[in-house]
């Protein structure tokens, strides 16, 4: 069992933002700017949302901490992550191929190389 967790939740929806974040590693964070890394923990807060039926809503803050502050974003900071986010999430079911009739007849499977 994890030790941490997110303010004002408990252990299980911690571990729904734990999830998110080790599905998200690909994208090899500590290369990341500070923007795009903002657009990943909106996802993953997103997605703890989504999973959550009752426990977790929105709307979604999040934070700038550094060494000497910590900054909540307001609305004209978060609208271009949220922005970005949709369009991250676009593309990702965008890459995949989708058969065109109703049958599936189409021979291709959705997989690379095709």
């Amino acid at each position: 069992m994890s030790e941490y967790g997110a303010a004002g939740s408990n252990t299980r929806l911690a571990e729904f933002g734990f999830f998110g974040f080790s599905r998200s590693e690909f994208l090899d964070f500590k290369t990341l700017p500070l923007e795009a890394l903002m657009m990943v923990a909106h996802m993953v807060a997103d997605d703890v949302v989504q999973a959550s039926a009752t426990e977790v809503g929105g709307p979604i803050q999040l934070a700038v901490v550094t060494d000497s502050s910590a900054t909540i974003l307001g609305e004209k900071d978060l609208q271009p992550i949220r922005d970005t986010a949709s369009a991250f999430r676009m593309n990702q079911a965008d890459y995949l191929v989708r058969n065109q009739d109703s049958g599936g007849e189409s021979g291709d499977r959705g997989l690379l190389p095709r």
